[in-house]
């Protein structure tokens, strides 16, 4: 007869009771339990880990000064690895830095330069009328210059040189800045005149003796000090194509196109005169006529 379930775990609990140790039985299976070490505590240092080099220790568990640079916080990150928007303004390339932050030498600049008033215009001054015969002393007679362009000439190195026409050279020169202006405005007028010439109030006068202008032919120029040509001439009578001026090498035309017709005389009140003001289209034949004298205004057209 075989021995029974039961009878074999009664002696098997029998063994293990010489043993020490714990034995559960239920009529359905026989479990065996073997009692282990106590449980370590949760801050147990374990023998392996306190004997691993810091190379092999978990990041968790390194000392933030060990910690690899990708893995340290950015506030323990040195400045040149830490991140453009984490550094100091003070310390981050001017590159990198937002405008409004820049130093003024590095911040963005308006190359555009500022708007002027207006453009520089180049000194104009023209010989306008001449009345320079008349009844008895000729002590009336005048040269008018006008300005037609947009701003005020100064008359500092200007001169107006009176030229015979007969030997074509020189016979008077008068610096335009010794009388009562050093500039004549735009649209304005400057009158070299005889004692006798009636001038308008206000307008800038450079007077002459009596007599000075001769009859004619001759010529008038227009001289500056610094330029090697003429500001603008004209000559009455006769052609003056090859005329001599002091201080100046070779010789000046003092003929614009073809020859005025216009003379004056001394039975009428007349004078030569570019019409309208300021004519000057390189023909003395179409841009010069008689008509009355109108010293430092606007010159009158003749009658038809």
């Amino acid at each position: 007869m075989k021995p029974s379930l039961y009878a074999l775990a009664l002696l098997l609990s029998a063994c293990a009771g010489t043993h020490g140790a714990d034995t559960d039985v239920t009529d359905s299976d026989t479990v065996f339990q073997t009692p282990g070490p106590d449980p370590e505590p949760d801050d147990a240092v374990k023998p392996d880990d306190a004997a691993k080099p810091d190379s092999e220790m978990p990041d968790s568990e390194l000392p933030d000064s060990e910690l690899p640079d990708s893995e340290m916080p950015d506030s323990e990150l040195p400045d040149s690895e830490m991140p453009d928007s984490e550094m100091p303004d003070s310390e981050m390339p001017d590159s990198e830095m937002p405008d409004s932050e820049l130093p003024d030498s590095a911040s963005d600049q308006d190359d555009t330069e500022p708007a002027t008033d207006s453009e520089p215009c180049t000194a104009m001054l023209i010989i306008n009328e001449i009345d320079y015969d008349m009844d008895g002393s000729d002590s009336a007679e005048f040269i008018e210059l006008y300005n037609p362009g947009p701003c005020a000439v100064s008359l500092d190195g200007l001169s107006l040189a009176l030229v015979n026409g007969n030997d074509m050279a020189e016979y008077a020169r008068f610096p335009l800045n010794g009388g009562t202006a050093t500039e004549v405005a735009a649209g304005g007028y400057l009158v070299l005149a005889g004692p006798d010439a009636i001038v308008p109030a206000g307008i800038p006068v450079l007077p002459l003796p009596a007599n000075t202008i001769q009859n004619g032919p001759d010529g008038v120029a227009l001289l500056a000090q610094d330029r090697d040509g003429l500001m603008d001439a004209f000559c009455y009578e006769a052609p003056m194509t090859a005329v001599a001026l002091e201080g100046r090498d070779g010789t000046f035309n003092l003929l614009s196109g073809t020859l005025a017709e216009a003379k004056d005389n001394a039975t009428s009140v007349r004078s030569l005169a570019r019409m309208p003001d300021g004519t000057r289209t390189g023909n003395d034949l179409t841009d010069w006529a008689i008509t009355t004298p109108t010293p430092g205004a606007t010159n009158l057209l003749p009658a038809p």
